[in-house]
């Protein structure tokens, strides 16, 4: 049970940076929405996104990650953007 513990505790450290760099992705993002209403900018770029399905498809291949997940997960940050965009 302690070897389990340790390994929890390393989980909860992993995660909160994941949880930090996700913060700092959407502050970039705000930053990127305030520029486009300013430009009067589409919030969505169909192009954006599809260079990011191809990044993480192919980070996923080599992060031995499933595509699937990998997909799901960049379809909810792009949905998390696209709001705060808003």
């Amino acid at each position: 049970m302690k070897k389990i513990k340790c390994l929890r505790k390393k989980i909860d450290c992993v995660d909160k940076k994941i949880l930090k760099l996700l913060s700092k992705r959407f502050v970039l993002t705000d930053k990127i929405g305030k520029i486009k209403k300013l430009e009067q900018i589409e919030i969505e770029d169909k192009n954006r996104e599809t260079e990011l399905v191809d990044k993480f498809v192919s980070f996923s291949e080599k992060s031995n990650l499933d595509k699937k997940f990998t997909l799901d997960l960049l379809q909810l940050i792009l949905q998390e953007s696209k709001k705060r965009q808003k």
